[in-house]
């Protein structure tokens, strides 16, 4: 990926999907945007200030548009699961 982020968010991105798939099963076709969902939340929690975060149309590019941006983006239960799991 050609994106500089903070060192923590592919630990923090990891770590939320770990504590996802612990409450939630994931489908196989779903698992790829719900990686790409906790990559996208981490970057916005360690990356603040000068620092860019992940930009949701260049992680369905990376995907290969197995998914699309605003799948990323509107991933409602996904998002609040890990919302839960990451303030927890």
């Amino acid at each position: 990926m050609a994106e500089e982020c903070d060192d923590s968010v592919f630990p923090l991105a990891m770590n939320c999907v770990d504590r996802l798939l612990a409450v939630q099963l994931v489908g196989r076709a779903q698992f790829q945007l719900v990686g790409a969902v906790c990559l996208f939340v981490a970057s916005k929690l360690r990356d603040c200030g000068d620092a860019v975060c992940i930009d949701a149309n260049k992680l369905a590019h990376y995907s290969d548009f197995a998914f699309t941006a605003r799948q990323l983006l509107v991933r409602p239960s996904t998002c609040l699961l890990i919302h839960r799991v990451t303030v927890t």
